[in-house]
């Protein structure tokens, strides 16, 4: 099935569904209104989903946000049927698409989890109650820490599908903000840039980031995003017709040496994306002659079958153009920490002319792009790629022998992350009790140590914390230093260390007033 979307000289691009092993790389973020209209893109996805099951729960969720609009006016189901299509242009599996229609039910609708679970079953009800809890935790992010911020999110839910959920009904809603005060549109711009665009690069899927970056640039630049998009379109049409003649040299090059199976992609970066990329590299927002600071502006994909074809290309490559050397990096032997694989080359074609070439398999693009989206998509066609499979266990509910792995293992190993009573994240080790937490806080707050609360009830020194749990110190003005008591539950070596200095000093001065 192939779309091609209608826009400006940058998008000359052709998208087509990842379930046949070819590119997609625009998501089609148009809002639908009917049922019928994610029916067609069901059926024509190539995918397996139990389309009985999803209309039952579209039915049952129009029945519950009967009369619901959005700000727009238009009805609220039309916000349910689009996040799904998101979820089915991803390659999500039917509990996702079921999930993204029932999403917003407990929240909005004051339905219970019990009648969720036993309309549609544990794992729809553990799957929305977890994008409930993500809601609210977003409600507390502080811009000051995001980092631990995104990691606590991410850690807090044991189910994967619940955050890519989020990142489609974050999508639907920054997508649709015509109707919105300013000041309410660069509000959810600022959010979504600061905590979920991270979130979506971190599990790899840049079709969802660069959707993020493009809409964010418009909201929170509109002048510069104008500016920058008149320049831009101008460069890319100036040196368009150089950039795709140079795809004729790539396919005859594998030609004449019979490499089998390839498929060579042509794709222009996103104004979003350059954007980023320029101000990132240059430390300001000026794009004036800085296009070369961008080697990616026009890039080529070539998708191969197996890693040994990866480097076969790249050597052909090599001996064919003239190469930048110092943009030569290999992605495949040491991946990206999302996950991302790939060789990258650049070749100058022209003077004035730089092009990516990006050496990869076909399993590799699919989870470059979809993240832990293209593992469900091929689990749910009935595919599997064990080098995807290591990195997670997409459900705690529905867990297999191969799936050996989980999500939050692998991740985030060894850590919980908590809050101060001022919704702060504090990173610790995995069994951290509230005496390792009070010496994160601050020293003085440690060595005071007189007790805790957590989440608003006094616990004992023993308890052991877990990511999510707001912890409050008590301490003791007479206090200087924690007790042996309070040493023998400490969990980290650090805490450790601290408590012993702090009782050294206390003894070194009991000493001298003797």
């Amino acid at each position: 099935m192939v779309r091609v979307h209608v826009r400006p000289v940058l998008t000359e691009i052709i998208s087509v569904t990842v379930m046949k092993n070819e590119i997609k790389i625009k998501l089609d973020t148009s809002t639908i209104f009917h049922f019928s209209e994610l029916e067609s893109l069901i059926q024509s996805s190539g995918l397996e989903y139990d389309l009985s099951a999803i209309q039952k729960a579209y039915l049952f969720a129009a029945e519950k946000h009967f009369g619901q609009t959005r700000m727009d006016g238009t009805p609220y189901v039309s916000h349910l049927l689009t996040v799904s299509k998101y979820l089915v242009e991803l390659g999500m599996d039917t509990t996702s698409v079921i999930a993204g229609l029932l999403h917003d039910t407990v929240e909005d609708c004051g339905v219970l989890l019990d009648e969720l679970e036993l309309e549609f079953g544990i794992e729809i009800a553990y799957i929305v109650d977890g994008l409930t809890n993500v809601h609210n935790l977003e409600d507390r992010t502080k811009y000051d820490d995001l980092e631990n911020f995104q990691k606590m999110i991410l850690k807090s839910v044991d189910d994967i599908r619940i955050i890519i959920i989020k990142l489609c009904d974050k999508l639907h809603n920054l997508s649709n903000m015509s109707t919105y005060s300013e000041e309410k549109k660069i509000k959810s711009a600022e959010n979504v840039k600061a905590l979920w665009e991270p979130i979506s690069e971190y599990l790899g899927l840049f079709l969802i980031k660069r959707e993020y970056q493009d809409i964010c640039f418009n909201i929170l630049d509109k002048e510069n995003y104008l500016k920058v998009q008149g320049e831009y379109d101008m460069y890319v049409e100036k040196h368009l017709t150089d950039a795709k003649n140079l795809q004729t040299d790539i396919v005859e090059l594998l030609n004449e040496y019979k490499l089998e199976g390839f498929k060579v992609d042509f794709r222009v970066k996103s104004i979003g994306s350059f954007y980023d990329k320029v101000a990132r590299k240059a430390g300001d927002k000026q794009v004036q002659n800085q296009f070369e600071l961008v080697p990616d502006i026009f890039a080529y994909r070539i998708l191969v079958h197996n890693v040994e074809m990866c480097y076969e290309v790249l050597s052909l490559i090599s001996a064919k153009f003239k190469l930048k050397v110092e943009e030569y990096d290999d992605y495949i032997a040491k991946p990206k920490k999302s996950g991302y694989k790939s060789l990258h080359t650049v070749v100058l074609p022209k003077e004035d002319l730089q092009v990516e070439i990006q050496i990869k398999t076909y399993e590799m693009h699919d989870y470059n792009e979809y993240g832990p989206a293209s593992h469900i998509a091929y689990k749910n066609g009935g595919k599997d790629y064990s080098w995807v499979r290591s990195l997670q266990d997409y459900t705690v509910i529905q867990k297999t022998e191969t799936d050996s792995s989980s999500y939050k293992e692998n991740v985030f190993k060894g850590k919980v992350f908590v809050f101060t009573p001022e919704y702060n994240v504090k990173v610790l080790s995995e069994g951290s009790v509230p005496i390792d937490f009070a010496y994160e806080v601050h020293t003085e707050v440690g060595d005071s140590y007189a007790g805790a609360k957590v989440n608003g009830k006094i616990v004992s020194a023993d308890y052991t914390l877990k990511t999510g749990d707001i912890v409050e110190i008590l301490t003791s003005k007479n206090r200087l230093a924690p007790s042996l008591d309070i040493l023998k539950h400490a969990r980290m070596s650090e805490t450790k260390s601290r408590i012993r200095r702090a009782r050294n000093r206390v003894n070194s001065l009991n000493h001298e007033n003797l």
